[in-house]
């Protein structure tokens, strides 16, 4: 049996219109995992880091920075007069929220008509304590019935992905008067979607003990207890600070480990209130309690989802090839006969040699299929498409049997007739995406595989 991996060294530029199917037949392979991992060690972070000193996994990120200090914010007092108005947003942020793609707070009724614009949560934070949506709060004859939690939806059309320390951070308007260590804060939870229907919900930890009586509408929380909710950071009265959220703590989530929800293209953020009763409880069942019940804008307020890691563009990534003669899709910089394009495709560094173990391989799979198997891609850039041929000639015509378009999913292409050309698996352990054909090649024929990759905004 003859089996090939032919490079081109020419790549359309244009997007290849293809007849998808559903991709029945992606098959995902994982090792064997356990949710939720192990709770951090406590202390957490405090509310702010105004000394800079802080060490703690969740750390909050400054929404502003400036000669004035990280996390000092521009603070209107009133009359045209605004303290630190030399600060700016905090440039690490590469994108926040774009859309509200689901508003539905807890009995609106019960929210005052300021409270209630959602579109207050997109584009960047801006440090004003009245500059939020309110998610609502719940009664006790509500939670009696079982009236669901207030919530809110964001889209982003700059996806997030999972790097290296914190991947976003969201901006409420919780505060701490005085320097005290506690904290006057609504938590929520914190889930992420890449589909928008299946979303992933962070490990959150809170082990503050109940307050006294039986309401406790002003109460104030330690900081250094709460982990992984929304709600804790202050952002207000000219401080400006985010709770941060890293993806790779959900890298053995089930929905994650199961490919639907995908780490490096998280393109919506859910925010769902905590019920501050002490009917709610965290992902290591203690019972959460915050302010509750709480008046005007009650329960959780938003300002801000801010991106700290995006997927990588070709234009980003060609730039640090030093010869800029050399930083076209067809050139090859390295001399190793893989072009640009297709070098960042694989996940290699720029102007460099791709290493062999990150080059397609071909192989046969237990049932004699052949099998290409190649590094997932995390850019949004790209269309990859895996093709198949019978012959390897001048005149030999591909057939697109996989792809995937703009950083989405793999897709299973069919024929005119609806028949699968391909079967898919899908390894995140080893972070590799194969592609067999969907039946052996019969005796004496031969079967050829190629990636082919095209840019999908060129």
């Amino acid at each position: 049996m003859n089996v090939a991996l032919p490079f081109r060294r020419k790549f359309s530029r244009s997007l290849l219109l293809l007849l998808a199917g559903w991709g029945m037949a992606v098959v995902y392979t994982v090792a064997a995992t356990t949710w939720p991992p192990a709770a951090p060690k406590t202390p957490y972070a405090r509310s702010n880091d105004s000394t800079g000193n802080s060490t703690a996994v969740d750390k909050p990120v400054p929404g502003y920075i400036g000669p004035e200090g990280n996390g000092v914010a521009p603070y209107d007092l009133g009359g045209g007069l605004i303290l630190n108005n030399d600060q700016y947003v905090n440039p690490a942020f590469v994108g926040w929220a774009t859309s509200v793609v689901d508003y539905s707070p807890a009995r609106p009724d019960l929210i005052e008509s300021d409270w209630l614009n959602p579109a207050v949560a997109i584009g960047p934070a801006s440090a004003d304590v009245f500059d939020v949506t309110s998610l609502g709060d719940l009664t006790a004859a509500d939670i009696t019935v079982k009236t669901p939690p207030g919530s809110i939806t964001l889209g982003f059309a700059t996806a997030i992905s999972d790097g290296p320390g914190p991947d976003f951070a969201v901006f409420g308007n919780a505060f701490n008067l005085n320097g005290a260590v506690t904290v006057f804060a609504k938590l929520a939870f914190v889930e992420v979607s890449s589909n928008g229907t299946d979303f992933a919900r962070f490990p959150c930890v809170d082990t503050n003990t109940k307050p006294a009586g039986t309401t406790w509408s002003y109460v104030v929380s330690d900081p250094t207890k709460i982990y992984n909710f929304f709600g804790k950071a202050d952002n207000a009265y000219g401080q400006s600070w985010g709770v941060p959220f890293d993806l790779a703590v959900l890298t053995n989530h089930p929905l994650v480990v199961a490919g639907k929800v995908d780490l490096q293209h998280i393109r919506y953020v859910r925010l769902v209130a905590v019920v501050g009763n002490g009917s709610t409880k965290d992902t290591y069942n203690h019972v959460v309690y915050d302010p509750w019940p709480t008046q005007g804008s009650p329960g959780p307020e938003v300002q801000a989802v801010g991106v700290l890691h995006a997927p990588p563009s070709f234009f980003t990534w060609v730039a640090a090839i030093s010869n800029i003669a050399l930083r076209g899709v067809d050139d090859n910089p390295a001399g190793d006969g893989v072009p640009n394009l297709m070098a960042y495709a694989l996940g290699a560094t720029a102007g460099q040699a791709v290493p062999i173990t990150m080059r397609p391989k071909m192989t046969l799979d237990a049932s004699g299929r052949p099998t290409l198997t190649f590094p997932s891609s995390t850019a949004t850039d790209l269309n990859l498409i895996v093709e198949a041929a019978t012959v390897l000639n001048a005149d030999t015509v591909w057939t697109p049997i996989a792809q995937s378009a703009g950083g989405s999913a793999w897709t299973v292409l069919t024929d005119i007739s609806g028949q699968a050309l391909s079967v898919i698996t899908i390894n995140s352990a080893s972070h590799t995406v194969s592609v067999a054909t969907l039946t052996p090649p019969a005796p004496g024929t031969a079967k050829f595989l190629r990636l082919r990759v095209t840019q999908a905004n060129p």
